[in-house]
């Protein structure tokens, strides 16, 4: 995905997402670290308040296209720290499913392993996930290990493990209900 070249759909009509002033790709990074001080490695802090960022968003570009907005969350920069700005994050208005979110195919894998390892804890998740085993009385049933039983995280943290720089990162992932 080439994101010097112009695309003929945006989050805002009338605009194209090749970087001109007034597109969500040049004011969204820069709200994203102003008002989200932990969404990027090294920041101060893992706590956000989202309605800073939906005050300014809807100022600004009343007409946005949310769904498109999400789309561009496949970017090197994106990185969501831990479980509470996964919810957050979800509970945005226009915010898709966290499944489908979570599901979808990304670009940058890293970004995408940052948003599963924050969502983890959020069992809902998993357990809406479109392909599930049945729950093992007495293991999995009723516990926070009921996401193991959802192959499409499986089958996630598998495809994710073959890029080598996550490869450790998935594995401890993996270790963890075997723990």
């Amino acid at each position: 995905n080439d994101r010097g070249s112009s695309r003929s759909s945006s989050p805002l009509p009338g605009t194209t997402m090749n970087g001109r002033a007034g597109s969500p790709t040049d004011f969204l990074p820069g709200v994203w670290n102003a008002t989200i001080p932990g969404a990027v490695p090294g920041g101060e802090s893992a706590s956000w308040n989202p309605g800073v960022l939906l005050e300014i968003v809807r100022a600004n570009f009343p007409q946005l296209d949310w769904r498109k907005v999400f789309e561009e969350l496949d970017h090197p920069e994106f990185y969501v720290p831990d479980e509470a700005a996964f919810v957050s994050l979800t509970s945005l208005p226009g915010a898709p499913d966290p499944a489908s979110l979570i599901f979808r195919f990304w670009n940058n894998k890293s970004a995408q392993l940052s948003l599963v390892r924050a969502s983890l804890k959020w069992t809902q998740v998993y357990a809406n996930s479109p392909r599930t085993l049945p729950a093992i009385p007495g293991v999995y049933d009723g516990s926070k290990n009921t996401i193991w039983c959802s192959l499409d995280l499986l089958e996630l943290l598998f495809d994710l493990g073959t890029v080598h720089s996550l490869a450790s990162s998935v594995r401890r992932i993996l270790q963890t209900p075997l723990d």
